[in-house]
């Protein structure tokens, strides 16, 4: 199996990580082997993305909102992704990753509007969305797993919008052929989903959370195994 550098940006709250394992883990499960480790959060430089043949960033309760982010070491990670976009390496953004794509590109994070979207709702691809490879033989409107605060500003993104919901507008980007990012989570299980939901509860307010499996959001990491970093 080619090697893909894993960029890791955050780590699970303590209980979510003492029940399910390190975020690494998920991934790698997703993923179907194993993945190259680098702590972005150590800040420098880091890898050159030409040594991999792909690059996947990970979730982060940090948040890149003006006026406190971005932190020198997010910085340094859009740095790598813009590296990695140069040369060719598709890169994949989950949540946090996503938009540190945002940022990396020139568009603004913000505080989402709507507020927390926490558990399992519906995503639906745009027309451009729906004929990504990133989306292939997905259906239009497909459950997807989250937990984020922020978002892309879409008057701010530079790259195409694939994907919408009504709670957030910029559910999924492309930025050229190889660079992707969404804000959902295609790596996280019901099962984890819900010890998020529960170590997090004091800070959403909410006990009616949806939370369940979301097979057809987590085909995402192997659609961008198979159509982005298998063909390069």
């Amino acid at each position: 199996m080619r090697r893909v550098l894993l960029l890791q940006l955050g780590e699970a709250p303590d209980p979510v990580r003492a029940a399910h394992g390190p975020f690494a883990s998920w991934y790698e499960r997703s993923w179907g082997g194993p993945l190259y480790h680098h702590d972005g959060r150590a800040g420098g430089r880091g890898p050159d993305p030409r040594d991999f043949a792909g690059v996947v960033v990970t979730g982060s309760a940090r948040s890149l909102v003006a006026p406190l982010a971005p932190e020198p070491w997010m910085d340094d990670a859009a740095d790598l992704v813009r590296r990695a976009h140069d040369a060719g390496v598709p890169v994949l953004g989950v949540c946090f990753g996503h938009q540190l794509i945002g940022h990396a590109f020139g568009g603004r994070v913000r505080r989402n509007p709507a507020g927390w979207e926490v558990g399992t709702h519906a995503v639906t691809t745009t027309e451009a969305g729906a004929r990504d490879p990133l989306f292939a033989g997905l259906p239009r409107t497909f459950a997807a797993n989250f937990t984020h605060e922020d978002d892309i500003d879409p008057a701010t993104m530079v790259g195409v919008p694939l994907a919408t919901n009504e709670r957030t507008p910029l559910q999924a980007v492309a930025v050229g052929d190889a660079t992707r990012g969404v804000q959902f989570h295609p790596e996280i299980t019901g099962a984890i989903l819900a010890a998020y939901v529960d170590a997090r509860r004091h800070i959403l307010g909410a006990d009616d959370v949806p939370v369940r499996d979301a097979p057809d959001g987590a085909r995402v990491i192997d659609n961008f195994r198979r159509h982005f970093v298998d063909k390069t």
